[in-house]
């Protein structure tokens, strides 16, 4: 077992929690007992209303372990991560999910990695998707292979050129089930990116897009993560999907520069796609168009796609609104007030 040091840690390992009361023990013990022990913990709790502040002071008179509590909601665990890496002493940073667990050689082996290889930037393990109760539900291969079919990529150990990685298996999807499954090095994480702190689900990607634009990665095939599944899930509740759907879209273009042609293809349907449902969704009887008073907000969740996007939408709005002139006092009533179908793609401006 490695022992810990005079001076900084070797790690540091963050963990932003909300409300996951009920896991916390799991989470906290699993990394208390990890075979590698030169790590300090920074335990950042995020204006809980559970009962997440009494399981945290069980473990503050551990002198690896230290507590800060929000008085307000930061409403982005990205947020809590920003702040945790100002904190951060150690070489190596571990954003570790207050609702996963690790497996003991976790740091270990993924430290081993990274002082090994000077240029990656981010190690990552496979890992095991837990539920609820931390039963095992199958490894995340599986999902993997969901959206990637062919998952040879992730059945052995490797080191891959981040610039690569992003393009072949980023771009799609993100293969990576949560930042409890990696291992950052701190100094790209402090001097050569930026954290997303205004992004709400799909962070973590974009997060992962950045580092390996300027760092590679290495992978172990052994699961040493268990990624829990469960109804209170961020990714998992349904009322999100549709910003996670404008985040992915975000994610999309800042790795845009290093898609290939038919990824730039997918790309501007994507965001044709998202523009239409946005503007069909924002509509409301009984004339079927978007109130006045929502157009701003349409208009910024539309942007996200960049200029594509707005070219798309603002020709739509316009002409919806320039109806309405229409059939005020200063126009002729009903003329041009029929509504454009979203359902007929224009042209490609992507």
């Amino acid at each position: 077992m490695s022992t810990s040091k005079a001076g900084p840690p070797r790690v540091s390992v963050v963990v932003p929690n909300y409300n996951h009361a009920r896991f916390l023990h799991q989470r906290l013990d699993s990394i208390l007992v990890q075979s590698l022990q030169d790590f300090e913990v920074l335990i950042l709790d995020d204006c809980s209303t559970d009962e997440s502040r009494d399981v945290i002071a069980e473990y503050q008179a551990d002198p690896r372990v230290t507590a800060h509590f929000n008085t307000t909601n930061s409403g982005s665990t990205f947020r809590q991560w920003a702040k945790g890496l100002k904190w951060a002493r150690g070489a190596f940073v571990w954003f570790a999910e207050s609702d996963d667990r690790a497996h003991p050689t976790f740091l270990e082996r993924t430290v081993e990695l990274l002082e090994r290889h000077p240029n990656v930037g981010m190690a990552t393990t496979q890992s095991w998707v837990i539920d609820e109760k931390g039963q095992r539900l199958g490894s995340y291969i599986d999902e993997q292979a969901k959206l990637y079919g062919d998952v040879d990529h992730w059945r052995r150990d490797y080191l891959n050129s981040g610039p690569d990685e992003r393009a072949t298996y980023f771009y799609r999807a993100n293969p990576v089930p949560n930042a409890s499954a990696v291992l950052f090095r701190r100094d790209v994480l402090a001097n050569r990116v930026r954290i997303p702190v205004k992004m709400r689900l799909n962070g973590d990607w974009m997060l992962y897009a950045r580092v390996l634009k300027v760092s590679d990665i290495a992978f172990l095939a052994e699961p040493l993560n268990d990624y829990r599944h469960h109804p209170n899930t961020v990714r998992h509740q349904s009322d999100r999907v549709d910003v996670a759907w404008g985040e992915a879209i975000m994610v999309h273009r800042e790795l845009l520069r290093d898609s290939n042609a038919h990824q730039r293809g997918a790309f501007a349907d994507e965001v044709r796609a998202y523009v239409f449902t946005s503007i069909d969704k924002a509509r409301r009887p009984p004339r079927g168009k978007v109130p006045p008073a929502d157009l701003p907000a349409l208009v910024r969740r539309t942007s996200v796609a960049g200029w594509s996007g707005l070219k798309l939408a603002l020709p739509i709005l316009a002409k919806e609104t320039a109806a309405d002139l229409l059939r005020g006092p200063f126009g002729r009533r009903n003329a041009g007030a029929e509504t454009l179908d979203t359902r007929k793609a224009p042209p490609d401006t992507a």
